[in-house]
């Protein structure tokens, strides 16, 4: 599959932030909080710093409806300002997003001298009032085009205008309503080598559900499209989300359908149901940890499709975090056959992260859940090469020897990748160069190799803010193949591009991004442009 106009098509979320919503409870209930006013890349910046008991290193929960869903750490502190590496995430995280955390006594303020944190020139707070944020509603409204010219003279150009609304509203107009819409059109025009067009259209809806909190009550009814990250491997469905949320324990119900795959449509071919319980740590304890429980089931045209039972654990506290995940099928009639028992382990996941110092942090995992929903912001040879090389045992150490520089080095041992059971190598560097040259820059190194295929991957990227309202970015990168399947063969693909993000005028931003593909089966340049407003 031609992945380059996903390049571009993705590469806009990059850059701009995304919506979301915090309930004023997390926030109460925390010792420390903060929200995400900007999400670029790997990266989630947090409007608290060192003068709110931030401190570099630490570990930090996003969460929501009391909830935690994500772990970040932070890298890189300013008074005000936090810059953080997102360590492992259950949902899509968005600007709004509440960050609850254990603050630590800030140290001395630094003398007048002191070089600026990188953190103090970066991204812009998005947020915007007016009657839509007087209404409880925060979101975008975009139009976009993208033009791809094929350049191997054996593929096809084609064009594609698109639109897209994602908002999210919390007590809607003073109601106990909350909503959630994320829908995403687009036209695609064809020419093909010979001379040929054709034309289609595809509509997806990720997302379209109300739910109901009322006030000081523990219950949340939620109709529609959505998914829970509280239900292991379940993600999209179509159906009713029951949940109970008290300060230490929690329950949730649900029952729906799977809309079709590919292109989202609804669909009752298979039907699925599923109940959770939860036990965790009080909110603003130090030693933070959860346990979450549960059963699903599910149908496919009326025959029965998979049981399984879930277990879920997290901790965290200043130096470790860790989170296990363990699924168990639970097999009856044919399945049970073909399984040779009633029940058979599934789905392993372990990540565990320690961090021995301010400067230094280790870390070691386990992979081998079959089916991941990945949501990606940038869809590239890299990140394609890390989701075919997902499965498999991993291990760590990252570094920051400077304030200015990170660097990590890690190694993995990957299961049923398209290599076999290859090993590979990793080596990483981040340069957050202070004022007046204010560049980021990035570099991954990877080595690999399998029974029959080896091969390197190399990748840059430099981001430099020029003015209040001027973000520019280039990126680029070259993987290497060789692969000895009887005759011995050799690929390379190399990827480059420029992305410049405009906040034209408050709440309006404009990108435009070139992008150039060439190598293995891909050989293209493309032109994308966006303008989106924000509210």
């Amino acid at each position: 599959m031609n992945r380059s106009p996903w390049i571009a098509l993705a590469v806009v979320v990059t850059l701009l932030p995304r919506t979301g919503t915090a309930r004023a409870g997390d926030e109460a209930a925390a010792a420390g909080s903060a929200h995400i006013t900007y999400l670029v890349g790997g990266s989630a910046y947090l409007d608290a710093g060192r003068d709110m008991g931030l401190a570099e290193g630490m570990t930090v929960e996003v969460v929501r409806s009391g909830k935690p869903v994500a772990v970040l750490e932070v890298a890189y502190l300013s008074t005000r300002r936090a810059s953080c590496s997102i360590t492992s995430a259950d949902v899509e995280l968005e600007v709004g997003d509440t960050v609850r955390f254990a603050p630590v006594a800030p140290p001395p303020a630094p003398p007048p001298t002191a070089a600026p944190s990188p953190v103090s020139a970066g991204p812009r707070n998005m947020r915007t009032s007016g009657w839509a944020r007087g209404l409880g509603l925060r979101g975008r409204v975009g139009v976009r085009y993208l033009a791809v010219s094929d350049l191997s003279g054996v593929g096809e150009d084609f064009s594609q205008p698109s639109v897209d609304a994602n908002v999210t509203g919390q007590r809607v107009g003073g109601s106990d309503l909350d909503l959630a819409l994320d829908v995403r059109s687009r036209r695609t025009y064809r020419t093909r080598v010979d001379g040929g067009t054709s034309n289609s259209g595809l509509t997806r809806v990720y997302r379209m559900n109300l739910s109901w909190n009322p006030q000081g009550s523990p219950y949340r009814i939620s109709v529609g499209r959505q998914f829970s990250s509280e239900f292991a491997s379940v993600s999209l469905f179509d159906g009713v989300l029951l949940e109970r949320t008290l300060p230490r324990l929690g329950f949730g119900l649900f029952g729906g359908t799977e809309p079709e795959p590919v292109s989202l449509d609804f669909t009752t071919r298979v039907t699925e149901f599923g109940a959770y319980t939860q036990w965790r740590s009080p909110a603003a304890a130090s030693r933070r940890w959860a346990l979450t429980g549960g059963w699903t089931t599910s149908y496919a045209s009326g025959e029965f499709n998979r049981e399984y039972l879930f277990l879920r654990g997290r901790f965290s506290n200043s130096r470790v975090y860790g989170t296990v995940s363990q699924e168990v099928d639970v097999n009856r009639g044919w399945k049970a056959d073909a399984e040779g028992g009633s029940l058979s382990p599934t789905s392993t996941y372990l990540n565990l992260r320690y961090r021995l110092d301010r400067r230094v942090s280790v870390h070691a995992g386990l992979d081998n859940r079959r089916r991941v929903r990945l949501y990606r912001d940038r869809e590239t040879p890299e990140s394609a090469f890390d989701d075919s090389y997902r499965q498999g045992v991993f291990a760590g150490v990252d570094a920051r020897p400077l304030r200015f520089l990170s660097l990590g080095v890690g190694l993995a041992h990957h299961l049923g990748s398209a290599a076999g059971d290859a090993r590979s190598y990793t080596f990483t560097s981040r340069l957050q160069a202070p004022d007046p040259v204010a560049v980021e820059a990035a570099t991954r190194h990877t080595r690999y190799a399998g029974p029959w295929i080896s091969g390197w991957l190399h990748s840059l990227g430099l981001s430099r803010r020029l003015g209040s309202r001027l973000d520019a970015e280039v990126h680029g990168g070259i993987r290497r193949e060789t692969r000895s399947l009887g005759i011995e063969s050799r690929t390379r693909l190399s990827w480059w591009g420029a992305n410049l993000d405009v906040s034209v005028t408050r709440g309006w931003y404009l990108l435009l991004s070139a992008e150039r593909t060439g190598g293995g089966d891909e050989d293209n340049s493309q032109v994308y442009t966006s303008l989106s407003y924000r509210f």
